[in-house]
């Protein structure tokens, strides 16, 4: 049937599918592909009614990964003053990282610690890395003792 010739119901029921996808796309928020394995519809609507099967692949769970280096002994109240200072430096070169979700910095009695979280392993290797360059360039000086590192997938996130 061409689309002048379509009567009120067909087009309504064809308006209605537009809206259903948009609300569909809108509320999900990423590309649909990942979603939805299979898509179909009953199409040219043969009996006047309209039909959706959606059929869901794997559940897909955003799985992070956090790194945590604790400081502590010689140097390290000095090398957090040192990180204070350079915030948005070590902001810049942490927001390189690929897959970069947060970055904390604690300070404790004797020194404190960091937490990176990141959207996989690679990333929170990459993190533990620059963090490591970081440190030798611009807190050597310090002789600070290599970090206690720590790491895993984060459970959840509030």
């Amino acid at each position: 049937m061409a689309n002048g010739n379509q009567n009120w119901f067909d087009r309504a029921v064809n308006a209605s599918a537009a809206r259903i996808w948009s609300r569909i796309i809108t509320r999900v928020g990423v590309p649909i592909a990942t979603l939805f394995a299979g898509f179909a519809f009953a199409w040219p609507l043969p009996w006047r009614r309209f039909t959706v099967t959606l059929k869901l692949g794997e559940k897909r769970e955003r799985v992070m990964h956090a790194v945590v280096r604790t400081y502590s002994g010689e140097g390290a109240l000095e090398l957090f003053d040192l990180l204070v200072a350079r915030k948005s430096e070590v902001e810049a070169l942490l927001r390189s990282v690929k897959g970069f979700v947060s970055y904390l910095l604690v300070r404790t009695a004797d020194g404190g610690f960091t937490v990176s979280v990141t959207q996989d392993k690679a990333g929170s290797d990459e993190t533990v890395q620059l963090a490591r360059d970081w440190v030798q360039k611009n807190g050597s000086h310090l002789k600070t003792d290599a970090p206690t590192i720590s790491d895993g997938m984060v459970g959840f996130q509030i």
